[in-house]
């Protein structure tokens, strides 16, 4: 039933939007709107009302950060699906001109509608939409103003351009717009690209116009405020506050947790995507992890495999996936983005390379293993590989890491109560939360922002 009802909604919705029914478009957008659950029952004195731009991680940062105090305003989450459709609607005749897309097609994500170049560019006819989209989004936010006195938006990444459309518009009819980016981790052999990203106007890299910006590391900080993509003033460092949900996890038996939990590797990444030896590695690395994998779960029949994707639609495992699927193992299962937090509480051991998933392991004080095959004193592979130290498990060699797997899943008491001070760097670097309190800092930030 619930199906029929979105699939009707967003139908009746397309059609007004295709109509550019300004005050019945803001009318759906209204009635859309559901309040942030699973958080500190806000107080009955908070009047400020806050939209919040769906996107799952960045919903839980803030459900976590509001765990143990309540917000000081009223949040509801709006789907981004809905702006996408009024962002297709008016470029849809670029999508039909230049990528032969169907009229019917499903929403596209507006990177693939146009890229950064064609949507900065001085193209009189694209300038020429945006401008009629931005005006149609003031009018839409305008009439949504009235019915729903909203006093800021959160966003999640500054780079989302349907978000900093909406932001942008937000901004003119006097609502706050706030940042809190979820995207922080690089690689340095990937810095000198994202620099001339960050300064290349015609690059989305380069656009940030965040009245207020949360990010999650200094270094990333610090890379966006020297390139003037950010103001210092304006950029707060907070940390991860998720992870703080991990800190707080107590070590159980080893015999207790029930799964290895593999995150499958990422082995296209926008900074290095013209770079064929990187992603060669990469893909090498991937095919090889996954083998050993498989290996080890042909010897152990009763343990559980749990390979996870980062995103549920994304296409850079693709031949990782095949590797598992061909192998036809009953314990193995892929699982397709969402979440990781539950699969690492009950993981017994955490597989992973160049993921943030890896620190989220640390934290919660479980065994991480990374396949670090031929990288120790190869200087290109040192660059495209995340800066570790023996804080974790780096198997240098196949038979290493599948020895090392192996005993992991035969120990019955590996457990770590703490975490060590080499991982506590690790954890600062990438993620400002060696301390478990990221929650407390994001909590404080909004609230003070927005009732400023």
């Amino acid at each position: 039933m619930k199906k029929i009802i979105y699939k009707t909604f967003y139908s009746i919705f397309s059609i007004l939007a295709s109509f550019k029914l300004s005050q019945l478009t803001a009318f759906l957008i209204f009635l859309s709107l559901t309040r942030l659950k699973n958080i500190k029952e806000v107080k009955s004195s908070s009047k400020n009302k806050v939209i919040i731009l769906e996107k799952s991680i960045g919903i839980e940062d803030l459900r976590v950060s509001f765990q143990n105090e309540a917000p000081k305003f009223i949040p509801f989450i709006l789907h981004r699906k809905l702006l996408f459709i009024i962002h297709k609607i008016f470029y849809k005749k670029i999508i039909l001109e230049k990528r032969n897309f169907s009229p019917n097609k499903k929403i596209i994500a507006p990177e693939n509608i146009l890229s950064d170049r064609e949507y900065y560019s001085s193209n009189k006819k694209i300038k020429e939409i945006k401008k009629k989209h931005q005006e149609h989004l003031d009018e839409i936010i305008f009439f949504l103003k009235k019915l729903f006195n909203f006093k800021a938006v959160i966003s999640f990444n500054y780079a989302y351009r349907v978000d900093t459309e909406f932001g942008t518009c937000c901004k003119k009819n006097g609502i706050k717009y706030i940042i809190c980016q979820k995207e922080s981790n690089y690689l340095e052999g990937e810095k000198n690209v994202l620099e001339k990203a960050l300064k290349n106007k015609s690059d989305s890299l380069s656009h940030c116009y965040g009245d207020l910006v949360t990010v999650y590391s200094k270094r990333y900080k610090n890379l966006l405020v020297k390139n003037n993509v950010l103001e210092s003033k304006k950029t707060f460092l907070t940390g991860v506050p998720r992870i703080d949900k991990l800190h707080k996890f107590k070590p159980n038996k080893n015999s207790n947790k029930k799964i290895v939990l593999i995150m499958l590797m990422q082995i296209k990444r926008r900074q290095a995507e013209k770079n064929r030896r990187a992603i060669k590695f990469w893909e090498e690395l991937s095919s090889d992890m996954i083998d050993c994998v498989l290996d080890v779960a042909k010897d152990f029949p009763d343990q559980k495999f749990i390979f996870k994707t980062k995103i549920s639609n994304e296409t850079f495992s693709v031949g990782q996936r095949k590797k598992i699927n061909k192998a036809s193992l009953d314990n193995c299962n892929i699982v397709y983005g969402g979440s990781s937090l539950e699969y690492i509480e009950n993981s017994k051991c955490l597989i992973g390379f160049n993921s943030t998933c890896l620190l989220e392991g640390i934290a919660s004080k479980t065994t991480v293993l990374v396949p670090y095959f031929g990288i120790k004193n190869n200087n290109f592979k040192l660059k495209f590989t995340m800066n570790l130290n023996d804080g974790l498990l780096l198997a240098h060699n196949k038979q290493q890491f599948k020895n090392y797997l192996s005993k992991v899943i035969n120990r019955k008491n590996l457990i770590s109560s703490k975490i060590s001070n080499k991982q506590k760097k690790l954890l600062k670097i990438y993620m400002f939360n060696s301390d478990g309190k990221s929650s407390n800092r994001m909590t404080s930030t909004l609230n003070n922002f927005i009732n400023q």
